[in-house]
């Protein structure tokens, strides 16, 4: 597991902490496809339908043995929203990028380069909303 985690190419270095979506498992499928990222639905609703889970760039078997920082976010079960929800700031963003296009994910911005040096991008999650992935 360790390998394939090593293979995205990229570090998230930190990240904002909430997510909402209507559809976890699907969430958590496209995360783990187009991100690289691991997740887990922790609780269901008596139909079955993921209310609360976890999205993190580690797999847990490695935050659980380990001192590190949690770097994942909460999935909650909510409404999306068209706007940006979430950020990463990432080692190195033309990694995320690279990787994100493997995916053959299309929905995204180039990578604007800022005045000071610092990199990023936006990418549409399957739910709608705006992911900030940057370096800097």
């Amino acid at each position: 597991m360790r390998t394939e985690y090593e293979k995205r190419g990229y570090k998230v270095l930190e990240n904002g902490p909430v997510y909402y979506t209507k559809d976890m498992d699907r969430t958590i499928e496209w995360f783990e496809t187009v991100l690289g990222w691991y997740g887990t639905v922790d609780a269901r609703d008596e139909n079955g339908n993921a209310i609360f889970g976890g999205i993190a760039p580690i797999p847990n078997e490695i935050t659980e043995t380990t001192n590190l920082t949690y770097l994942g976010f909460s999935l909650l079960e909510g409404e999306p929203t068209n706007r940006v929800v979430a950020y990463f700031v990432v080692d190195d963003a033309r990694a995320a990028y690279e990787f994100m296009l493997k995916s053959g994910w299309k929905e995204y911005t180039e990578i604007m380069e800022q005045p000071w040096g610092g990199m990023e991008f936006r990418v549409r999650t399957i739910d709608g909303s705006l992911i900030r992935i940057a370096s800097y």
